[in-house]
């Protein structure tokens, strides 16, 4: 008619969990389940009211020890109650859900059986004298059977010393029927694979629901210290190792994991965040970044199997040290959704909800610029440093001052006719006394220098001295004077440019400095000693040649420089497996890259929600400088 589970007439394990000696004891979950043969049976046992009970004398929360009662698979009344919960998970299954206190009672022996109550007062019992199902307690954690030394301490855990050879210390029954989470090098925290092997020196391991086995299986964490490097193997088996020397391993139920978490995370910089009955957080970050940081939400064996939250505050001191707390972004990698928390983060309101297998969450404080009449708002999802952002915005050149003069320079021997420097001609004796006789160097420079470059050089006087009038003293004589004077001084000054303005040279003029060319270059060939010119003196002209004029390395990557662009640089670590920005603002436009200086694949850029994006780059596996280019 009906099948029990555990049966009638069997002996079933309950498996306690030790906890710490300061702490209350806390009620263990046993599930009992019952079934119709079949629907006809389950149809006529619905009309004529029958009511499906479990009769034991279990340790019931808020029961004395001992005391026999009934407890009824299909009373919805119960639903609500903090001790009983009925849940109907098939046309004709019923499972109830008891919580039993059970800590003190390790060691001793239950019985249970099963009655059917009609709404007449009739009892039908279903077993017979003497065959009562029978419940043992055991200490011990369900779905994990312990190999080795294992012993119990006062903080309510399991430790085992581990050595510098593998060993097995336990094994993990039925793999399928958790979930499992671990830290990797870079402190991010991963959910294993199913039937994927892991390496770590932290483990966490979540039951999957639903749960029809009679115990239920405990949230637990399993953690050795900096030396002890803990395997779990695609079969469920358990090994330990600690190279070179002797390390500890600790096993614990998710509740109590509280200081043995913090000493195992220390070493990713974690802390945990928040812990409470309902769910467990951790927080990690890289161990030579600042940020983000990475958040684990593991909910306990009595949380709600549909999410779990934590209120806000909770992150709060996760970035009170941090620049930039106007707001923070919150990003899940599995789901690519994100979450722009704005504001003080206070009050019980609740983020971070997610399914029974716990939720990985990258939480980053975001950076505002002001920049004109725009705000940006930003967060660097990978793991950084340093990070910065800047204005760049278009150079505007100033004006072209007036032309210095022009200035003579050497030419070479084979120069240009047109503006060779005549040289002075060779004498063939000197007087007896040269230092008498010596000409001054300025009236040499004087009579040696071509008529045509005076007249070029007053020309530019008076050009200078025209343009310093106009600008810094007309106006000003004009005001006091009047404008009869100015008028006066402006054209006494045109007629003098006009009068020195350089005129192009005749045809005798160069056929005459030609000819003088030939004889000084004749001369230079007799006396290469005195009339010579310098081999390594590069002049082709008397008048300079002005420097070309190159852009900048700077100007010469960023084209378009009449457009503003905002800069955000941050120096990556290696193997960031996150590559994303978040930007809240306008489309960015103009979006492109570089690390270390070298430029980057094109960014996508993917909206999240009204005024966020997604910004996701390739290529930063090797971590360096990555500069993020987009305009204003």
């Amino acid at each position: 008619m009906l099948t029990f589970s555990p049966a009638l007439g069997s002996t079933t394990t309950l498996l306690v969990p030790p906890v710490p000696s300061h702490a209350p004891a806390r009620p263990l979950v046993v599930y009992f389940k019952a079934a119709f043969d079949s629907l006809d049976l389950y149809l006529k046992a619905r009309a004529e009211g029958a009511r499906v009970e479990l009769w034991t004398n279990l340790p019931l929360s808020g029961r004395p020890a001992g005391e026999w009662y009934a407890t009824a698979f299909t009373e919805l009344e119960l639903t609500q109650s903090d001790d009983v919960a009925v849940e109907e998970s098939g046309t004709h299954e019923y499972l109830l859900r008891l919580r039993a206190t059970l800590q003190d009672q390790v060691g001793s022996r239950f019985e249970f059986t099963y009655r059917l109550a009609y709404p007449s007062g009739r009892i039908q019992w279903l077993g017979e004298h003497g065959n009562n199902g029978v419940v043992v307690v055991k200490q011990g954690l369900a779905g994990i059977d312990l190999t080795g030394r294992w012993d119990v301490g006062i903080d309510g855990a399991y430790h085992i010393d581990s050595s510098p050879v593998v060993c097995a210390v336990g094994r993990v029954s039925q793999v399928a029927d958790w979930a499992v989470w671990a830290w990797d090098a870079q402190g991010v925290p991963t959910r294993v694979g199913d039937g994927l092997a892991v390496t770590s020196n932290a483990l966490i391991l979540l039951p999957r629901r639903p749960n029809r086995g009679t115990s239920a299986l405990e949230s637990v964490a399993l953690v050795g210290n900096k030396s002890a490097r803990l395997h779990l193997s695609s079969e469920g088996t358990l090994s330990v190792q600690s190279p070179g020397v002797i390390g500890r391993v600790s096993l614990s139920v998710l509740e109590h994991s509280f200081d043995l978490l913090e000493e195992a995370l220390s070493a990713y910089s974690g802390t945990v965040a928040s812990h409470n009955s309902a769910s467990l957080t951790v927080a990690t970050r890289h161990p030579n970044a600042a940020l983000p940081l990475h958040l684990l939400v593991l909910p306990n064996s009595d949380a709600t199997p549909e999410s779990v939250s934590i209120p806000l505050h909770v992150l709060q001191p996760l970035v009170a040290d941090i620049r930039g707390k106007t707001g923070l972004v919150l990003f899940s990698p599995e789901t690519r959704k994100l979450q722009a928390l704005r504001g003080p983060l206070s009050g019980d309101e609740k983020a971070l909800v997610d399914g029974a297998s716990g939720g990985r969450f990258v939480v980053c404080p975001v950076e505002v610029v002001l920049v004109d009449d725009k705000t940006w708002a930003f967060s660097l999802l990978t793991s950084s440093k340093s990070v910065s952002c800047t204005v760049d915005r278009p150079e505007h050149p100033l004006p072209t001052p007036p032309p210095s003069p022009p200035a003579r320079g050497p030419s070479r021997a084979g120069s240009s006719p047109l503006c060779a420097i005549p040289a002075a001609l060779p004498q063939v004796s000197a007087p007896p006394n040269v230092s008498q006789h010596r000409r001054r160097a300025s009236l040499t420079f004087i009579r040696n220098f071509p008529a045509r470059l005076l007249r070029a050089y007053v020309h530019t006087v008076f050009n200078v001295a025209f343009w310093f009038w106009n600008v810094f003293f007309r106006a000003l004589v004009a005001r006091f004077l009047g404008e009869g004077l100015p008028s006066r001084i402006s054209g006494i000054l045109g007629l003098a440019r006009s009068k020195t303005s350089p005129q192009p040279r005749t045809p005798d003029q160069l056929s005459k400095s030609a000819s003088k060319d030939e004889r000084r270059q004749a001369l230079s060939q007799t006396h290469p000693d005195r009339y010579a010119r310098s081999l390594d003196t590069p002049s082709n002209s008397d008048f300079p040649a002005p420097h070309p004029k190159h852009a900048s390395r700077r100007h010469q990557s960023h084209p378009l420089r009449a457009v503003t662009h905002i800069v955000l640089s941050a120096i990556l670590e290696s193997g960031s497996e996150l590559p994303f920005l978040v930007l809240q603002g306008d489309f960015p436009k103009g979006l492109h890259a570089a690390l270390d200086g070298k430029a980057l694949p094109t960014p996508s850029a993917a909206r999240a929600e009204d005024g966020i994006f997604l910004v996701e780059f390739a290529g930063l596996a090797a971590g360096g400088r990555l500069e993020v280019f987009f305009d204003l």
